[in-house]
């Protein structure tokens, strides 16, 4: 009987889901019975276990909500494009989450995860959003001293509701309100000053 044909993008979403279901300590062979194929298949694709989990769990494009903010603000009003790229920013955050949750599970430190990329994922978009604030702070649609600090306070924000709740699931969300309070709490620190008259 002729091997059953892969796409390293079919076995790498195999191996998240049943990685994301089982834990970091699943066998092979579990993950090789999703794909339908054998454990050897597996590691004569990626070698060991412990790169497939590193593979499956961190992938290798960089977030969409990074490219848009590499493409800059655009003309429209700023609050309306800030909380665009906060949507963005929480659902990547919301189904990225349970895999750093898990990666972190299976002993992977920050300098392993990110081994074979130039650039890591997390400042890739700490630059692109400090780069988004300045072009803002250039055109004098707001008032910034240190776009970088905006930027990193921006993310935190939107990054921890969702890594405290990997490890404690009672943690608020904030509710549906929660996006938009942080967008307006933002723009409202960094608003144009009036000139007084």
């Amino acid at each position: 009987m002729r091997p059953r044909q892969f796409t390293d993008a079919q076995l790498f979403a195999a191996a998240r889901e049943v990685i994301l279901a089982h834990g970091p300590s699943v066998s092979a062979k579990r993950i090789a019975e999703a794909l339908g194929v054998s454990a050897a298949a597996l590691f004569k694709r990626v070698g060991t276990k412990h790169e497939l989990i590193r593979r499956a769990l961190v992938g290798v494009n960089v977030p969409d909500f990074v490219a848009h903010l590499q493409e800059g603000p655009d003309d429209r009003p700023v609050h309306e494009q800030l909380l665009e790229r906060a949507q963005e920013i929480d659902a990547f955050f919301t189904k990225a989450m349970p895999a750093i949750a898990m990666l972190k599970a299976g002993g992977f430190c920050p300098s392993e995860v990110f081994s074979d990329m130039e650039v890591p994922p997390p400042i890739l978009a700490l630059r692109a959003m400090t780069s988004w604030f300045e072009t803002l702070r250039t055109q004098g649609r707001v008032t910034i001293t240190n776009s970088e600090t905006i930027a990193m306070a921006f993310l935190g924000a939107l990054q921890a509701p969702h890594a405290v709740r990997s490890f404690l699931p009672s943690y608020p969300n904030g509710g549906a309100s929660y996006l938009s309070t942080l967008v307006e709490t933002t723009l409202h620190g960094i608003a144009p000053q009036q000139s007084e008259s």
